[in-house]
């Protein structure tokens, strides 16, 4: 049986502190412990039907920083028609992968005749200022186009270590 040595047993204990506090500056969302809106227009397609609404996404960032938007309230509105019929759906979880990007997860918007858009999107936040371009999924094989600006109150930032 081999003993380790005390420098052996030293190291492995600074490798440990250096875990943990790698684990202590994980990233999240700011301001924590807070709710938040988003607004602004969008820009939403899906094949040949494309419209711009006024959306506002409502989420909440926990005591961590995760944060997520309850589709269940966010409101599209515009004068296109399609923008009236459209409901989003859910909870979607926002995660931020580097210190201006993120993705928003499990996203789902509801348009007319049981047709649904659904996936992540990315996205970058920089000054509070969301910029999301990206396509989701449909059920009915058109790929569903998002495009635009949503303006965050209060002030959503990532927290990166």
């Amino acid at each position: 049986m081999k003993v380790m040595g005390m420098h052996h047993l030293g190291m492995s204990l600074v490798a440990v502190g250096l875990l943990a506090s790698g684990i202590a500056h994980a990233s999240g969302l700011t301001p924590v412990d807070s709710v938040f809106e988003g607004m602004g227009a969008i820009k939403l397609s899906a094949g040949p039907y494309s419209g711009t609404c006024s959306v506002t996404l409502f989420g909440d960032i926990d005591p961590a920083g995760a944060g997520k938007i309850d589709g269940d309230v966010s409101e599209f509105s515009g004068t296109s028609r399609g923008c009236a019929v459209i409901r989003g759906s859910g909870s979607w979880a926002v995660l931020p992968t580097s210190a201006t990007t993120l993705e928003i997860r499990d996203v789902r918007v509801n348009g007319p005749f049981g047709v649904y858009c659904s996936g992540t999107l990315d996205g970058t936040l920089i000054g509070g200022r969301l910029s999301l371009t990206g396509k989701l999924d449909s059920n009915v094989g058109l790929p569903c186009g998002i495009d635009g600006i949503l303006e965050t109150t209060p002030e959503v930032g990532i927290s990166w270590p």
